[in-house]
């Protein structure tokens, strides 16, 4: 499954829901390796049952090529070929 922001935005209530049910497919997987790649900072996630998810960089210039939040935690990290910075969301 190749997926993007951009292909989950759309105002068809059936193509989002289409969207979304294949995404939940990866709720709940363990995560067994993340890495950073160096220059471009694209993110490799290998979860269980041999996937992986992984950014790339559609823009050079965008601030956030990529986001993982912690909602639990009130962090978000974000990333892009530039940097990747440690964001605080909001106080627990």
């Amino acid at each position: 499954m190749i997926t993007g922001s951009r292909e989950a935005q759309t105002e068809d209530e059936v193509e989002h829901s289409n969207i979304t049910e294949q995404l939940k497919t990866l709720y709940f997987k363990t995560i067994k390796k993340l890495s950073i790649e160096p220059i471009t900072n694209d993110v490799v996630i290998e979860i269980d049952e041999g996937n992986i998810i992984k950014t790339f960089v559609s823009d050079p210039n965008d601030k956030e090529s990529w986001q993982i939040r912690n909602f639990n935690k009130g962090i978000r990290i974000i990333g892009n070929p530039r940097a990747i910075q440690l964001l605080k969301t909001y106080r627990k």
